[in-house]
């Protein structure tokens, strides 16, 4: 298990679930220091832990240990992509230990053409960052401080994109799964960006419908890119909603 942390302990803690073979996805979110203690958490398979293979259950269940281990009442969650459906799982089964949650570009009943869509574009973004002149790119635009970047470029060339793909698109989420969403009394607020494919839309429409305490937004302009091609709005609302 790897994760880092930066911000004063004492005051609100948010935990970071990160994209699908995208895990500095949160880099931009590294200001929010100033007011709130964060854990970037990195899945199984990616980053430093790129040894592991993904599995859903592991990842769910570490960060909720990570959770117990800080000795506060609830911790907020924030989940974009694969990461929201992590986020949306701990809601189920780990309410209690989350204030507020927000989800960002989430994922349910996914169709098998959507599935093989995916497929191809985790592919396509992990063999992609592999290069080192498109790893640069890809740092400059999710926002990694110069001094990060030979530690991400190493860590992109590590990751087994071929499995951790595989494994990523291994039982998705679906309905289901979500047996106690419906009762959940946290406040989530749900992000999608306007140009997406209409299937994170169709998600979060559709989470917003079952999530009693929700607050859906389309992100006008963006695509699955909110965290760090959007930063200056979402931070705003960020500190806004868990204030």
């Amino acid at each position: 298990m790897y994760y880092e942390q930066y911000g004063d302990k004492k005051k609100p803690t948010i935990i970071f679930l990160h994209g699908a073979m995208a895990f500095q996805s949160f880099a931009r979110q590294e200001e929010l220091k100033d007011s709130f203690h964060l854990i970037f958490y990195t899945l199984p398979g990616h980053g430093n832990d790129y040894k592991r293979d993904f599995d859903r259950n592991t990842a769910i269940s570490e960060v909720a240990n990570i959770i117990k281990g800080l000795n506060k009442k609830a911790v907020h969650i924030v989940g974009f992509s694969l990461g929201a459906q992590l986020a949306l799982s701990m809601l189920n089964k780990y309410s209690v230990l989350i204030d507020k949650a927000v989800i960002i570009s989430p994922l349910i009943d996914s169709t098998e053409t959507e599935n093989k869509i995916l497929s191809i574009n985790t592919r396509l973004v992990g063999y992609s960052t592999k290069i080192a002149p498109l790893a640069k790119i890809v740092s400059m635009l999710i926002g990694i401080n110069r001094d990060k970047y030979p530690e991400f470029k190493r860590e992109q060339k590590n990751q087994r994109v071929n499995k951790l793909s595989f494994s990523i698109l291994q039982d998705m989420l679906k309905s289901e799964n979500l047996e106690n969403i419906k009762s959940v009394k946290n406040p989530v607020l749900l992000l999608a960006g306007e140009l997406e494919y209409n299937f994170f839309k169709r998600s979060a429409l559709r989470l917003s419908q079952i999530i009693p305490n929700s607050k859906l937004e389309y992100y006008k302009g963006a695509g699955h890119n909110i965290p760090y091609l959007f930063y200056k709005k979402f931070n705003k609302d960020l500190r806004e909603f868990l204030k």
